[in-house]
């Protein structure tokens, strides 16, 4: 696929394009997930390393973690690889969040479970106020956001499948 292709599909400008494959720019959660749909990959094949053959168990200490600083949200994948039928991660979103202005989409099924704090989760048009012991579970291709209305870090735990990061 020529940048030209790729920058009509993700809908990201030809020259970011030409600065991320250079490495002289970094790209935002938002173009990184734009360039895997077009690509048709999950975005955290942009994070993959090498794995071992047999794969089962992740150490606490030994997570994939992903942080976003525009955002300051914090991914551990809690699956030992994006390889397999389930992802499943820990997420923490910070005080004042609010994604509602570009809500995602994808295959599958996800079952978002709050750990701690209070997590508003739009799904489509609804509207769900979840706090800590609350368990969510929705169809993936409809459009969902999550915003943090409180002072406090939210801590939730997500299962995906198939994995869509």
């Amino acid at each position: 696929m020529s940048i030209s292709d790729l920058s009509a599909a993700a809908g990201v400008s030809r020259g970011r394009i030409s600065e991320i494959e250079q490495g002289s720019a970094n790209p935002s959660f938002e173009t990184l997930w734009r360039l895997g749909k077009a690509l048709d990959i999950p975005i955290g094949a942009f994070f993959a390393g090498p794995e071992p053959e047999v794969a089962m168990v992740v150490r606490g200490d030994a997570r994939k973690r992903l942080v976003l600083p525009h955002d300051d949200l914090e991914y551990e994948l809690l699956t030992p690889n994006l390889q397999r039928s389930l992802e499943v991660f820990l997420f923490r979103v910070p005080p004042g969040f609010d994604n509602s202005h570009s809500p995602i989409s994808h295959a599958g099924e996800e079952c978002v479970h709050v750990i701690k704090g209070s997590l508003i989760v739009h799904v489509g048009d609804s509207r769900f106020e979840l706090t800590g012991g609350d368990t969510i579970t929705y169809d993936a291709p409809t459009p969902h956001y999550v915003i943090n209305r409180s002072a406090k870090t939210v801590e939730a735990l997500a299962a995906v499948t198939p994995p869509s990061f």
